[in-house]
């Protein structure tokens, strides 16, 4: 059985997602040799305690034995005198900071607690800009290397990102409709209702087109239209998306037409901003893949704080029928339209013209509502089943190094460009 590690065991990344998710996988069968490790001196009672509140698993609770130290070759040291057996995931739910990262890194290289089957998790953020991005996959590979590292995007293990896959590609009355023949044009929405709450001093510095668009977003537009991999491996899923992120680009190439941003009223009064703050907290960008089969399909990619509601989705508008019974009201007919829900309904819609009435001026569109055919089926959380793809070292499902630097490398231009920060309103 595995030692599983958490890293920084008493912050809220481990209190809200990664205990709640080794409780859930515990009760169904997947255990571990449960380690807390962290800088602040807990006694035992004091650490299960945090454990029982986060899961409300007193079992699981019990099993857990916390280290302290610091984030340095002693702290590793003293951690590696508990370890029960030499193989481990240590999953590092702390600030991902370069440096930080980098050390811890350099004491597990040194102190040879990275075996074969050994795991180091990293979360993203990975790095604040394609130079950044690229010093931590250098000093990756220079310490343990890229196979016993596994990067985390909690946002491709959602049940319904993962199922884009079975519908895209298990679906033909999807799959021989999916190029610019067709569809008409991709939204991708990813939109909160509260603002920054106390991550002024780190959004400050990063904004909505680096927080989400650049890692999330990205993800979900490579997923959307990449082409058909050769097969379930890691290698033919990273070729196909990096086909689609090495040819995506501003919308026409045009910045002006293609970038709009925003910033919400009262968030330069925000703890730990700036009061002349100019980073966005709402952004709008238009890509389209520079690709035969998708030019000129523009992509849409939403994202912000402080807007009207939360929502995670995918719309595919498919191109209207100009030829069709209606004749001249062809164009009034709404179009079909894919929505693929992850927050908050959690289901796909297909949008077609139905109720069909000769005297009616013209059919009404309806929703078909694909949701989960067993209604007792527990879905897992995106964290149980990160927890599950690293045990497996399943990769499908994450993002590879090769990924992130594609997704710097357009993302760094736009924020960069000279007219970006001339184009910031506030709402």
């Amino acid at each position: 059985m595995k030692n599983f590690v958490v890293v920084g065991a008493s912050g809220d990344l481990a209190k809200n997602y990664i205990f709640p998710a080794l409780s859930n996988l515990y009760k169904t069968g997947t255990e571990f040799n449960y380690y807390g490790f962290g800088r602040t001196d807990f006694t035992p009672d004091q650490f299960s305690q945090i454990v029982t509140i986060a899961t409300d698993n007193q079992q699981l609770s019990d099993r857990f034995l916390y280290v302290t130290g610091n984030y340095d070759h002693a702290g590793f040291a003293a951690l590696k005198g508990k370890l029960i057996n030499p193989d481990s995931i240590f999953y590092l739910a702390i600030p991902t900071s370069y440096e930080l990262v980098s050390a811890i890194l350099t004491s597990l290289h040194d102190l040879h607690l990275v075996t074969p089957d050994s795991m180091v998790v990293i979360e993203k953020p990975f790095g604040t800009d394609l130079a950044s991005a690229k010093l931590l996959m250098d000093r990756i590979k220079n310490t343990i290397g890229y196979s016993r590292v596994f990067l985390v995007d909690h946002y491709l293990t959602k049940e319904l990102v993962k199922n884009i896959i079975t519908l895209r590609f298990a679906n033909p009355i999807f799959q021989n409709l999916w190029s610019n023949k067709f569809i008409k044009d991709i939204t991708i929405v990813a939109t909160e209702t509260k603002g920054i709450d106390d991550r002024g001093q780190y959004y400050d510095k990063t904004g909505a087109i680096r927080d989400v668009i650049q890692n999330h977003c990205l993800q979900l537009a490579s997923l959307i239209t990449m082409c058909q991999p050769e097969a379930f491996s890691p290698h033919d899923f990273v070729k196909e998306k990096m086909s689609t992120l090495k040819n995506m680009r501003l919308f026409l190439d045009d910045f002006d037409s293609s970038v709009s941003i925003g910033q919400y009223r009262g968030y330069r009064q925000e703890k730990g901003v700036d009061p002349q703050s100019t980073t966005e907290t709402k952004a709008e960008l238009i890509f389209e893949v520079d690709k035969p089969q998708w030019r000129g399909v523009p992509i849409k990619i939403i994202t912000g704080k402080k807007l009207s509601q939360k929502r995670t989705e995918i719309q595919v508008t498919f191109r209207q029928n100009l030829d069709c019974l209606w004749g001249d009201k062809c164009v009034l007919l709404p179009p079909n339209r894919l929505t693929i829900n992850i927050f908050p309904s959690n289901e796909i819609r297909l949008t077609i013209n139905s109720e069909f009435n000769p005297a009616q001026n013209l059919p009404t569109a309806v929703d078909l509502r694909l949701g989960y055919t067993d209604e007792n089926q527990v879905i897992r959380t995106a964290y149980e089943n990160v927890i599950a793809d690293i045990a497996a070292d399943i990769r499908i499902n994450t993002p590879s190094y090769q990924e992130i630097i594609a997704q710097w490398q357009l993302i760094d231009p736009i924020v960069h460009h000279p007219n970006f920060v001339a184009k910031l309103k506030e709402y």
